[in-house]
C-alpha cells in the first residue's frame, strides 16, 4: 500500500506543478529558438 499511496502523491504533485513545467518547457524552447536565431544572424566568431 506504501507504493500506492506514494504513486497517488506523485500524481497529485504532477497536476499541481504541470503547468509550471510547461511554462518552464516553453521557456527553455523559446530561450533556444532566439539563441539559434541569433546564431544565424551572427557570424560564429566566438564559436
Amino acid at each position: 500500500p506504501r507504493k500506492n499511496i506514494k504513486n497517488i502523491r506523485g500524481l497529485e504533485e504532477l497536476r499541481v506543478h504541470g503547468s509550471s513545467r510547461d511554462l518552464h518547457m516553453c521557456f527553455k524552447v523559446g530561450v533556444l529558438t532566439i539563441y539559434l536565431f541569433y546564431l544565424s544572424n551572427k557570424p560564429p566568431t566566438l564559436l
